[in-house]
């Protein structure tokens, strides 16, 4: 079983992605993406990326970008390629849409599955589509592309910013059922389960330094949202640290 997964567009052009509120697309696509990679590899699912960094860059322009993502999958030849890319319009289009190359193939029954588990996050329903995407038209393996949410939407963006990880959740579910696979993973992860997260050095550092816990379970959570309680104790660590207390 193996995924390619492109976490949309580069951190710095060429083929930056949308903006909206302060949050940049490159970087939600990122951050999802190498949490669903996470997850699946917690399932025994192969995973390449191809952005293995928040900060990479594929290419010296968009062509060569999406060209490069197109080489690097093929060369995997992995079960399927999954995009994941956040929408933006005019402020007011909000939900969630997927697409694939042509209706009736195994990259729609895939966009599909992984539709219906975002809809379930309560996003507005937009449907599973064709496209004539050079990511989808030109890789080997069945495509999907995944516009999660409309970052230039407020509400949309709140989800993009908060929701992360159920957002990357949300993907996992439906690529481990097109595989046959029962999800086996909860709303948290351990410690010991951020291996690969893109904030898994900072994490491990700041834990060791007595900056930043789990809970009483050893559960890190590392994409949920720090409640005021949470960003006290850190700082009151912080200083501890420091002072040498």
């Amino acid at each position: 079983m193996r995924i390619f997964l492109d976490a949309g567009h580069n951190y710095a052009p060429p083929d930056t992605g949308a903006a909206g509120f302060g949050l940049r697309e490159q970087d939600v696509s990122f951050q999802v993406a190498d949490t669903v990679r996470a997850l699946l590899e917690l399932h025994g699912v192969e995973v390449r990326m191809s952005r293995h960094n928040l900060t990479d860059n594929l290419g010296r322009t968009v062509n060569e970008s999406l060209n490069l993502r197109v080489r690097m999958s093929n060369d995997f030849n992995p079960d399927y390629f999954v995009s994941i890319h956040c929408n933006a319009f005019n402020g007011n289009a909000f939900g969630t849409e997927s697409f694939s190359f042509a209706r009736g193939t195994q990259g729609e029954r895939l966009a599909q599955r992984i539709h219906s588990q975002l809809v379930g996050l309560g996003l507005r329903d937009r449907g599973v589509k064709q496209a004539d995407f050079a990511v989808l038209r030109n890789t080997t393996a069945p495509a999907v592309l995944v516009e999660l949410a409309f970052i230039d939407n407020a509400n949309d963006n709140k989800v993009l910013r908060n929701r992360q990880f159920e957002l990357a959740e949300a993907v996992t579910k439906g690529i481990l059922e097109q595989f046959g696979i029962t999800y086996q993973g909860g709303k948290s992860m351990k410690f010991n389960d951020i291996r690969g997260h893109w904030a898994e050095r900072t994490i491990n550092e700041l834990h060791e330094f007595g900056v930043v816990n789990g809970d009483d379970n050893g559960n890190f959570r590392p994409n949920d949202t720090a409640t005021r309680a949470e960003v006290a104790t850190m700082v009151r660590n912080i200083i501890r640290y420091m002072t040498g207390e």
